[in-house]
């Protein structure tokens, strides 16, 4: 304690207990000194224990957990063991995990014929030129070309809102044409738009087929596609294909003979699992 009073302070000791030993030999009555150890007062914190607590739970949160060495690497061993034993028991589950994540890569048409042994057939330029077929025509009695049939029958500008190409286009509103209401104003189109009319609809009183394509039904696809081309207006294509309609002539097409290499079309690719993926520029 003396070595770290100052000089000041030890010579005041120093004084005390020499006219302590003064007093005594005097006889006198006096308490002999001790040194008083001064407490120090409470510190009063603003901080409460909650907020204590608070601090306590949110400095945990932020110092770094031990972990051990040991246990992570037991971890991985058996995560990699179990992994392996998958793979090892059903490879073909692993390989077609692989070809799902790799099916988003198109492929070319001629690259995908060739990584599947295809012989293709000839190319399309993906536009349909012909018009109905020429006995039907005759038949319904439709006009000879798609401008005469439009403007003989009350002709007008054509639009998705106003397909039937009235001057009167405040009765439309837009967004109401449901699917029934397609299919009945595709009826009603004929005469003046043909391949609205087979797009939706056979011939009059021809029943409609449903589900798989015959083989037959697929050459006889082909030979249309070869003499007047494909890719659009597949309500005039379908005039041609008996029993069909022009919705399912198109996925015929995306679905069947393109995939097959029957018609090469370069606005389509394929992907990996076989799926003709439509990559042009969308024609009316």
């Amino acid at each position: 304690m003396m070595d770290s009073v100052s000089e000041y302070e030890r010579k005041r000791l120093e004084n005390i207990k020499r006219n302590e030993e003064i007093l005594l030999k005097l006889q006198l009555n006096v308490t002999p000194f001790k040194e008083v150890k001064r407490s120090v007062p409470p510190h009063k914190s603003i901080v409460s224990k909650s907020d204590v607590s608070r601090q306590t739970v949110g400095l945990e949160s932020y110092l770094p957990k031990r972990r051990s060495t040991r246990n992570r690497e037991q971890k991985n061993e058996k995560f990699e063991t179990k992994e392996k034993d998958i793979c090892d028991s059903n490879e073909d589950s692993c390989t077609v995990h692989m070809e799902e994540e790799e099916a988003d890569a198109l492929l070319d048409l001629d690259v995908w014929y060739e990584m599947n042994n295809i012989q293709p057939g000839p190319w399309v330029d993906g536009h349909y030129r012909g018009w109905v077929n020429e006995e039907v025509r005759r038949s319904l009695g439709i006009a000879t070309s798609a401008s005469e049939a439009w403007e003989s029958n009350g002709g007008g500008r054509f639009s998705y809102r106003n397909p039937c190409g009235h001057m009167d286009t405040k009765s439309t509103k837009k967004g109401t044409k449901t699917r029934s209401s397609a299919k009945e104003w595709a009826r009603k189109m004929i005469y003046k738009n043909p391949n609205a009319y087979f797009y939706r609809h056979t011939y009059p009183g021809e029943e409609q087929k449903h589900g798989e394509w015959g083989e037959d039904e697929i050459e006889h696809f082909v030979q249309v596609a070869k003499a007047y081309g494909s890719g659009d207006k597949w309500g005039l294509f379908a005039s041609h294909i008996p029993h069909r309609v022009g919705y399912q002539c198109s996925a015929a097409y995306r679905e069947i003979v393109i995939p097959r290499g029957l018609i090469r079309d370069p606005n389509f690719k394929m992907t990996r699992n076989g799926k003709a993926i439509y990559v042009g520029k969308h024609c009316h």
